[in-house]
C-alpha cells in the first residue's frame, strides 16, 4: 500500500503529521475494532486494512521531537545570573559577585537557593564584603 492511499484510508491529507495520524486512526479504529463488530467480516477487514496504513504511516511520518521545555521569566533570570556569578567568582571579582547577588536577593526574595549563593559569596568574600558597604 503506497502512501497516498494510507492517508486516503484514514481520511488525511498527504503529509500529515504525525499527531494527525494517531488522532485520525484512534477516532477509525474504534468504530471498526472487531470488538465492536463481531459479526462483521467487512468491518474487520477495514479494521486490517486501517490498522496497516497506520503503521505504514508511522514510519513515513515519524514523530516530532519534543520541543524544550520553555522556563519561566525568573527561572532563566535565576539561571542566567547563577552562571555571571560563577565566572565572577572564579575571576575572584567579589564585590561585583556581592552586588549581582544582592539585586538578586531583591527580586526573589523567597528563593532559598538565592540566600545560600549569598551565604557562599559572602563566605567567599569575606572581610572584603565589609568594604563593599
Amino acid at each position: 500500500m503506497k502512501a497516498p492511499e494510507c492517508y486516503r484510508l484514514l481520511g488525511l491529507p498527504d503529509g500529515a503529521s504525525y499527531e494527525a495520524v494517531k488522532l485520525a486512526y484512534r477516532r477509525r479504529a474504534r468504530l471498526l475494532h472487531p470488538d465492536v463488530n463481531n459479526h462483521d467480516h467487512a468491518a474487520h477487514e477495514k479494521f486490517i486494512q486501517l490498522t496497516s496504513a497506520y503503521k505504514q504511516l508511522l514510519k513515513i511520518a515519524p514523530p516530532e521531537p519534543p520541543s524544550a521545555p520553555q522556563m519561566p521569566p525568573e527561572a532563566q533570570l535565576k539561571r542566567h545570573i547563577y552562571i555571571q556569578l560563577q565566572a565572577l567568582l572564579k575571576k575572584q571579582r567579589l564585590p561585583r559577585a556581592v552586588a549581582l547577588i544582592e539585586a538578586l536577593a531583591q527580586r526573589l526574595p523567597h528563593d532559598v537557593e538565592i540566600k545560600q549563593w549569598q551565604g557562599i559569596v559572602y563566605h567567599r568574600s569575606g572581610p572584603q564584603a565589609d568594604a563593599c558597604w
